[in-house]
């Protein structure tokens, strides 16, 4: 069987909610190609990423299943390549995720390994995927625990949102995140600028679904201030 392209790949995470099925065809195939020949960094990445979209719409118990299995691609990208920014910020993201569903013990566990991933991905390219290594990291700190049991500090998340937002403007989640850490600092003017940017956010054929609870939390957050 001729080998997936990358591509192909691509168009069906693009197209992941308004064709699911071709995106499990797709995660077949890379599957299959798997036992046949060493998958590249790449390929682990974009496999591990497709494990969290699959996360993101399953039911409880799959969801820790979705999320360890792009914890294992992720890992296996950073092992063939340790400067692919994908493959570190993937996995730190499913880490994230795994430890979420499993409980806050769990989460407070894996939290080193999930800061050093996406430490990683920041490092090796703060822009990839709208700024989302800023955009991970900054929402990460709002989060968890304070000092002294834990990291957490708002100062330091907003400042990550902010560059996010100047990296991938055109990404809801960003403005969502920096909303909801403005509303913690107490800075209600700058909540409301973004959280109105995302409020009249222009319609988006693919990613309906996933962008109205945000665009939704966002009118609601904007009641209250």
């Amino acid at each position: 069987m001729e080998n997936v392209s990358i591509d192909r790949i691509l168009e069906s995470i693009e197209k992941r909610e308004v064709d699911p099925v071709g995106l499990d065809q797709v995660l077949n195939q890379l599957l299959t190609q798997e036992s046949s020949s060493p998958l590249s960094a790449y390929e682990c990445d974009l496999i591990s990423q497709i494990y969290y979209w699959k996360g993101e719409v399953s039911s409880s118990t799959d969801k820790l299943t979705n999320y360890q299995r792009g914890v294992d691609f992720g890992k296996q990208g950073v092992k063939v390549d340790s400067n692919c920014c994908i493959a570190h910020f993937w996995l730190g993201t499913n880490l994230g995720l795994l430890g979420q569903e499993k409980g806050i013990l769990s989460s407070l566990f894996l939290l080193p390994d999930i800061e050093k991933h996406l430490k990683e991905s920041l490092k090796l390219d703060e822009t990839y995927f709208f700024g989302a290594p800023h955009r991970a990291i900054g929402w990460l700190y709002h989060v968890i625990p304070p000092w002294p049991i834990s990291s957490g500090d708002n100062i330091k998340a907003i400042q990550h949102l902010e560059k996010a937002i100047s990296l991938g403007k055109e990404f809801p989640l960003n403005y969502i995140y920096a909303g909801e850490i403005y509303i913690s600092l107490g800075k209600k003017k700058e909540a409301r600028e973004v959280l109105s940017i995302l409020a009249n956010w222009p319609e988006d054929p693919l990613h309906k679904i996933e962008n109205f609870p945000m665009i939704q939390k966002a009118k609601e957050l904007l009641t209250k201030l």
